[in-house]
């Protein structure tokens, strides 16, 4: 069996030759290649990329003449959903690994797992057909449909325990291994074009906790905390959180959030812990 090796490379959102957004690692060439077997991750795109078509592009050479292997797994779960692999020369040269077919509901993170001796200056994911942004400013949270559990998180719908609508969602952490809190909690794709506040009813089952929420947008994100008593936040009890944007830890500050993708909501829970939301929106 190979050894497992992780190295971990940040990513870009910017706009690529002709206008089109898309994402890009770049790198220094020779300088970020490992000399053993084993996985790199070239970049989290996470939720921000748009449901649509993406070409997957690498520019990148071998020491000898060989077969490159790059993936799309969902990065939460780990399950492959594309595999592409081309033949590379010693020369440094772009090659396609072919169409990525997205459909929107689950984070995108690319990776490779190849031998030592290839030697990559950038990995680029490049959009060939985006549908045009659907405006979803919210959700009644009275179904998991579209809610993304986290590492150590699991959603429930639950019908008997509601703010307004129909039903919330519980979601239930068991965190492991000290994992950090924006590993924890659930995402949900939410699109628009512009808010200045996300708001949510939560109920903790039992203590309240800190929680982080992340704005993810297509091009910038931020995260914010909030403790339980500046909202009044008990347990068995639910209260109304209203964040404005100029809150979070945008740089520059901002009174507005531009593009955004999706909201995420993560608990610190050291130990297992469960709370309930309902009526995400964005305002």
């Amino acid at each position: 069996m190979k050894k497992i090796l992780i190295a971990v490379f940040l990513f870009a959102a910017a706009l690529l030759p002709g206008g089109e957004a898309g994402f890009v690692w770049k790198g220094k060439g020779d300088a970020g290649t490992l000399d053993k077997d084993g996985i790199y991750v070239w970049f989290v795109a996470g939720l921000r990329p748009l449901p649509g078509e993406y070409k997957i592009v690498g520019r990148l050479r071998s020491a000898n003449s060989g077969t490159f292997t790059i993936k799309a797994v969902n990065h939460i779960t780990g399950e492959e959903k594309f595999t592409g692999a081309v033949k590379t020369a010693p020369e440094y040269a772009d090659y396609e690994f072919g169409t990525l077919k997205y459909d929107g509901s689950w984070p995108i993170r690319i990776v490779d797992w190849n031998a030592p001796g290839y030697y990559v200056e950038s990995i680029r994911l490049v959009p060939v057909q985006v549908a045009e942004p659907v405006e979803v400013r919210g959700d009644s949270a009275d179904s998991v449909e579209g809610w993304i559990p986290m590492y150590h998180s699991q959603v429930a719908a639950d019908s008997g325990m509601k703010k307004e609508g129909k039903g919330s969602i519980r979601v239930t952490v068991d965190p492991k291994n000290n994992a950090p809190w924006y590993d924890l909690g659930v995402m949900k794709r939410l699109t628009t074009a512009k808010a200045g506040m996300v708001s949510f009813w939560i109920r903790f089952d039992d203590v309240p906790k800190p929680v982080w929420v992340q704005l993810i947008g297509a091009t910038d994100s931020a995260a914010r905390q909030f403790r339980p008593e500046e909202f009044g936040i008990t347990a068995g009890t639910w209260k109304l959180v209203e964040l404005p944007v100029s809150s979070f830890h945008f740089s520059p500050e901002r009174e507005t959030a531009t593009e955004i993708r999706a909201v995420a909501i993560n608990p610190e829970c050291k130990e297992k812990c469960s709370f309930r939301i309902d009526d995400l929106l964005l305002e």
